[in-house]
């Protein structure tokens, strides 16, 4: 779970990106935003390497993160 707002830019290959249990199917040059608050989370669909950006506002820091398993 992420505590900022995000957004991710895939640069290569393809996948899922799961918002809530919804799933987007993320591909080549596509635009995600991910709310704040939101529990996430992303899996590589493709045979190639799923490479984005992702993008915080305020920066990224750990202790803004939450990893649940």
């Amino acid at each position: 779970m992420v505590k900022n707002p995000e957004v991710y830019y895939v640069l290569e290959g393809e996948g899922l990106l799961y918002i809530e249990d919804v799933p987007f199917e993320l591909s080549k040059e596509k635009l995600v935003h991910i709310p704040a608050n939101s529990k996430q989370h992303t899996e590589n669909t493709g045979t190639v390497d799923l490479e984005f950006l992702a993008i915080n506002q305020p920066s990224w820091a750990e202790e803004n993160e939450e990893m649940l398993e």
